[in-house]
Order: structure tokens, then sequence, then C-alpha cells
């Protein structure tokens, strides 16, 4: 009796113990969740903040807008490149069409996500995800650099920016590409600017090599922080341990980078080797001969991408360059913060701009991605510099309304007659409704190839990469050949199913004499027509089987 006694004691001990945790463990959750409630009152308690919450939900709400609109649209050539690479990674389907040129950032990331079920309209929505990301960091960047209200007024202009509306709605790398760019320039700012965290710094080797690898002009990054670094910590940044962990960090990261060209292509920088050649036979086709430059990034680009209001404002925030000149010594003596965040903000402007302007036939507005958070920086310095002039001339209500009022007019409001006169938002709706259904018949080809083929069966048509990724075939250029009577052969030695001719790729010369010349071993198996309801228009795109 007195054992049984014994145990009923010592069990009931334990029991008083279990009870004892679990109440000091209900009481800690509710102490973190009082302490979490309060942190989250206090950060809603500055209006800053609240205001930043709607501007978020704002550009949420445009784009997911515009992702109702596109969610099912065609793939275009470049999209379809990064999804047929994702494609053949998750499921094994055919993957020419995708050069070692090309970055395997998002493509992994897609593989991933195909292995969990996800289809091509979770990655639309991971863009928006990806674009929310750039304007959260670009509000918290901002406050750093200058205030929560110039943060506030970048973060407006970004989320109405037409460039980025308009890319978010594709499945193009740039969304990706920013959002991990404003993370490395992020904690480069806080571990070598502000020089307040050592992991900061850590993190930016490693960061770099991930937003190198979403989005490959990212590979400019090393050198706007190089020449800052040059400027402002001179030749004792060679000193600073923290830069050196990076530096070991980011190699390490790197690895299986240069494992993956390795194992795929047997040189580890074939990357860099491939765009190199076919950053060359651009430049060349697109020049006329001429290797590099283009006037447009100094004629067109600032009135196209920006816009009149954005311009105004970044024209004005100049001066703060000027500033940085007039106060170059100063600044070379590191007495001044504030020139210290100048001279990085134009950096990242200049550097990018200098490399595409000097560097490179081709124009497109959303090449210079990496440079815009910068530019909406600066122009909302220049509109809080306005603010505070009238806010200390005339009233603080007639302030807030004038900035309130230029903020709708860069987002709404269009001027009639003026050549880059639409808004913001008007230029992103009319180029998205414009190309909304640009290149549908090729995936309506792609769709019925898939059906009406085998796994082995071989296609030419130039339009190689929407093809390979709808049909889930084999899919070669007509580039096969150099003339007509070498594709004679080439059909007779790898005995092709379908031929794709139409009117969105160029073709060789010698296609249409091909067909005329062979109606015999040719029969059209399918064609989609310019307009469907008038069949003397003829027909955008014809699928042709060889007979055999």
């Amino acid at each position: 009796m007195e054992t049984i006694s014994k145990k009923n004691e010592k069990s009931f001990k334990l029991f008083l113990f279990k009870l004892l945790m679990e109440e000091m463990k209900e009481v800690k959750q509710e102490t973190n969740f009082k302490k979490g409630a309060k942190e989250a009152f206090k950060w809603f308690s500055d209006h800053h903040n609240i205001v930043f919450v709607a501007i978020l939900l704002f550009a949420f709400a445009i784009r997911i807008y515009f992702f109702f609109k596109t969610m099912n649209q065609p793939l275009w050539w470049d999209e379809a490149v990064y999804l047929l690479k994702a494609k053949a990674w998750a499921f094994g389907t055919p993957d020419v069409g995708f050069n070692a040129g090309r970055q395997i950032g998002s493509s992994a990331l897609y593989a991933l996500l195909y292995k969990f079920g996800a289809t091509e309209i979770t990655f639309r929505f991971l863009q928006i995800l990806f674009s929310l990301g750039s304007i959260i960091l670009i509000y918290f960047l901002g406050s750093k650099i200058f205030n929560k209200k110039i943060a506030l007024t970048a973060s407006f202009l970004f989320s109405v920016f037409w460039v980025d509306l308009f890319v978010d709605t594709r499945l193009l790398p740039e969304p990706i590409g920013l959002f991990t760019a404003l993370l490395l320039i992020y904690c480069f700012y806080e571990g070598f600017v502000l020089k307040k965290s050592k992991i900061a710094a850590w993190l930016v080797g490693p960061l770099f090599i991930i937003a190198f690898v979403a989005r490959e002009i990212n590979i400019l990054f090393p050198a706007i922080f190089f020449v800052y670094l040059l400027f402002t910590d001179k030749l004792a940044m060679f000193k600073n341990k923290n830069l050196w962990i990076s530096l070991g960090s980011g190699l390490i990261a790197s690895l299986p980078y240069f494992l993956y060209y390795w194992i795929a292509y047997g040189n580890p920088l074939q990357q860099f080797v491939t765009r190199l050649e076919i950053m060359q036979q651009t430049h060349i086709a697109a020049g006329g001969g001429e290797m590099y430059g283009t006037a447009l990034y100094f004629t067109t680009w600032p009135m196209d991408a920006l816009k009149l209001g954005i311009l105004i404002l970044f024209i004005i925030g100049l001066w703060l360059l000027i500033k940085l000149f007039l106060s170059f010594n100063t600044f070379w003596k590191q007495e001044s913060k504030q020139l210290n965040d100048y001279m990085f903000l134009f950096l990242c402007i200049i550097i990018p701009f200098v490399y595409f302007a000097f560097n490179t036939k081709l124009y497109d507005e959303r090449y210079l991605m990496m440079s815009y958070p910068a530019i909406f920086l600066i122009a909302g310095h220049s509109l809080m510099s306005i603010y505070d002039f009238i806010k200390k001339k005339i009233h603080m209500i007639v302030a807030v309304l004038i900035v309130i009022l230029f903020l709708l007019f860069i987002a709404f409001i269009n001027i009639p007659g003026f050549a880059y006169g639409d808004s913001h938002i008007q230029r992103a709706s009319s180029l998205i409704k414009d190309r909304l259904t640009s290149y549908e018949p090729i995936k309506e080809a792609g769709l019925w190839l898939k059906e009406n083929s085998n796994k082995n069966d071989l296609i030419i048509s130039q339009s190689q990469p929407q093809l390979v990724y709808y049909s889930e075939r084999l899919v070669q250029p007509f580039g096969i050949a150099e003339n007509q009577t070498e594709f004679e052969s080439k059909v007779l030695e790898l005995k092709p199913r379908y031929a794709m001719v139409s009117l969105f790729e160029q073709h060789p010369e010698w296609i249409n004499n091909y067909i005329q010349q062979n109606q015999n071993k040719l029969k059209i198996a399918n064609a989609f027509l310019i307009n469907p309801n008038d069949t003397s228009q003829g027909a955008v795109l014809v699928i042709y089987e060889f007979l055999y």
C-alpha cells in the first residue's frame, strides 16, 4: 500500500509539473501575442505607415485587375523560352529553344512550382507578388535614405509605373530580377553605407548571386558598389573584413550555378560566352554593322519611360547631382552622409544608363528596370521639396492638395495632342490591351499539334520556343538548312511530321518555293485565318503535314 501511495504521489507531482509547464507556455504565447499586437499598433499609429498600406492595396488592386484581363493570354517568344526550360526540368519535355545565354533563375523557380502542381496562372500571380515586394522594399529603403514622405512618394510612383504594370502581365524575369536587386541594394546600404549590420554586409555576396541568376543585367551591381566604396572608403575598403566575408559567401553561393553549366555545357562560364556571342550578333544586326551605341536612350527614353510628370520631378532632382559636384571636397573628406546617399543613388542610375546607351543598339524601357527605384526616390525628393516650400510660404493644406493633384496627374491624366501625353495607367492599359491576343494563333497551333502528334514527332517552325512549350514536342527551325536543296535532304534524313509557317516570324526566302514545288509531299493539316469570318483574307498561320 505504501509503494502504491508513493507511485501515486510521484504521478501526481509529474502531472502538476506538466500542468505548470503548459500554463507557462500559454502565458508566454499570450505575452508574445500581446507584444506583437503592441508592436503592430505602434507601427500603425504612424500615419505614414497607414498611407503606405493604402498605396500597397491600391497597387494590388491595379495589378489584380490586369491579372484577370491577361491570365490566359498567349506567351511571347521570350516568355516561352523560360517556361519551356521549366517544363523540361519538371517533366522531361524537350528544351530546344533555350540557349545557354539565358539566365536560369525564373525557369528554376517555375520548375520547382510545377512539381507542386502550379500552372501558368500561378506564375502570373507570382509576378504581382514580386512587384508588391519591390514596392515594400522601395518604401523601407527610401525611409532610410531620405524619410518616409519621400519613400511614400517613390512607392506610389512605382505602383503606377507603366513599365512595371506591363511586365507584371508577362512571364519575363524583370519582376523577380528587380525584387532580388532591391534586396541586394537594401543589404548593401545597411551593411556598407550605414555600416549598421554585419549580417546584411555578409548577405550581399549571396544576394548578388541570386539577383544575377534572376536577371543577368544585375551583374552591373558590383560595379556600382565598387565605385561607391572607392569614393567613400577608398583603399580602406580592402581592410574591411565584412567585404571579404561577403565575397567569400558569394563565391560559395555561386558554386551550384557554375557546376550546373559545367555539367550541362562542359564550361562553367558558358552563360557568359553565349551571352557575349548573342549580344555581338544582335548589335551588328540592329546597328547595320556598327557595334555599339544608340541615341534613343537620350532622345526617346526620358519622355517615353518616365512621362512628363516624373521627368519634370527628376530634372528638378538633378540639383542633388549638382550639389554633389559643388560639394565634392566635402564628399571626398566624408563629412556628409547626405552626399554619400546622393552618390549612391546617382550611381544606380548612371552606370546602367551608360552601359545601355553606349553598349547596345537595342532600346527597351525595361532594360533600365534596376535604375527606376533610384529615379523615383529622386523624383520623390523633388516633390517633397515643393511640398515643404508651399507649406512654408502658403499653407499645408494647399501643399497637400498640390501634391495629391500632381500624383493623380502622373497616374491618370492624359494630355491630348501630346506625343507622350498619356498617363502611366493609360499607357499600361493600352499596351496590355493591344498585345492581349498577339500570338494567339501560335498558341492554338501548339495545342493542336500536341493533340495531333506523338511525343517523338519532329516539327519544323520558326516559332520554336512557343511551339516547344505548347506542344511539348521537339521543334527545329527552318534554319537547320541554308537553302532549299539542303532542306529537302534534311526532310529525308529527319522525317519531320509537320511544318508550320506563319506571318509572325521571318522565314527563309526559299520556303514559299519549296511549298509550291512539293504539293504532292505536303498537305494542309490546319490553318488559322486572319479573319475567321472572311476566308478571302487568307491565313495567318498554316500547318503542313509531310507525306512520305
